[in-house]
């Protein structure tokens, strides 16, 4: 059989209500000749029968049934049974441009770059959908290479690594597997690291390809109960930095990355896993300390004002009044600018 060009590995957990519009997006690409992977991580829904229904449906359609295993052990059960030039990773409660393979696959003919990436939406449930530009990393520019150890900027932007193509030699060449912690338990950041810090250079596309819900009923992510799991998840990614020789490269990035996300676990946690939560996360913040490094080394970086309040909390520092008020501000306007009346505003001025 010829070898597909790209194999696209959808991770499936209880997500019938948006499974259809999900495998239908990816059977639909304009780009024909690709691989679909299947991998139902032992769903208690309809999600088996529709995959075994989609296999029947289309020879480029493969079906894996497997023990509920997590996330990350599901994105490598198709990884290992990928037989493209390149692996894709789609979320099986999202969807994508017709159109998306054939952009980032054509650009395989002008880069080296192992890794191709295009910006996104996002999806809200309210039926407000916002781009994500990369406009900041590719500095207005419609493409370009970017080197991971030079930008701040790319490693710092949502891990978001289902927009993405990876060559599958550069995968299997340098053993990169999805960490196979249980549930989602974010792999996305570790996986980010463990692909960006040894690419020559990212090839980034400004243009949106895919259509990612925020916080849709069944996100594992949402529903995630380990306060610890970012801790695990960066002490991976620290052995496997300090495994390539790439730590002193990029610890300021390490410990910023991990400024922000403690933000993003925050709002996923019940009161008690909270108080675990920021006790281990001020041990990252003095750990950071060794380094010379703080909320403050980074006058590059327009850090936002949530991020700031909270790193100032759990480090026990003073929050300045200034950062208190425009914390106010950037939570009404955020509220405001993710209802309908307000996103139409938002891309009126965008024009």
């Amino acid at each position: 059989m010829e070898k597909p060009f790209v194999s696209i590995i959808v991770p499936i957990y209880n997500v019938e209500k948006y499974l259809k519009q999900c495998i239908d997006s990816i059977l639909n690409q304009t780009l024909r000749n690709i691989e679909i992977i299947l991998v139902d991580d032992g769903s208690l829904d309809n999600c088996p029968e529709m995959c075994d229904e989609y296999g029947k449906q289309d020879d480029r359609v493969t079906v894996i049934h497997q023990e509920n295993g997590g996330y990350g052990k599901a994105c490598n059960a198709g990884f290992n049974a990928a037989r493209g030039e390149y692996l894709g990773i789609v979320e099986s409660d999202d969807y994508i441009e017709n159109d998306m393979y054939e952009t980032l696959f054509s650009m395989t003919k002008k880069t080296d770059s192992p890794i191709i990436k295009g910006s996104f939406f996002h999806e809200y449930n309210n039926g407000v959908s916002q781009e994500c530009s990369l406009k900041n990393i590719t500095n207005n520019q419609n493409s370009c290479e970017i080197n991971a150890k030079e930008s701040l900027y790319l490693m710092l932007y949502e891990s978001s690594i289902w927009s993405a193509i990876y060559n599958r030699e550069f995968i299997t060449f340098n053993k990169i597997k999805m960490l196979e912690t249980e549930g989602a338990s974010y792999q996305d950041v570790v996986w980010k690291f463990f692909t960006y810090s040894i690419a020559e250079s990212v090839m980034i596309i400004n243009k949106p390809v895919y259509h990612y819900r925020v916080m849709t009923q069944n996100s594992s992510s949402r529903n995630s109960k380990y306060y610890d799991a970012m801790f695990v998840n960066y002490s991976e990614i620290k052995q496997n930095l300090i495994k390539n020789n790439n730590f002193e490269i990029f610890k300021d990035i390490f410990y910023l990355h991990q400024f922000y996300d403690a933000a993003f676990h925050l709002g996923r946690l019940d009161k008690n896993d909270c108080v675990l939560f920021r006790q281990k996360m001020k041990d990252v913040i003095n750990e950071a300390k060794i380094y010379n490094i703080t909320i403050n080394s980074f006058p590059e970086i327009k850090i936002p004002i949530n991020i700031r309040n909270i790193y100032y909390k759990i480090s026990s520092d003073s929050i300045p009044i200034k950062y208190r008020l425009s914390a106010i501000l950037k939570k009404l306007y955020l509220e405001f600018i993710r209802t309908k009346f307000g996103n139409k505003i938002w891309v009126f001025l965008k024009k």
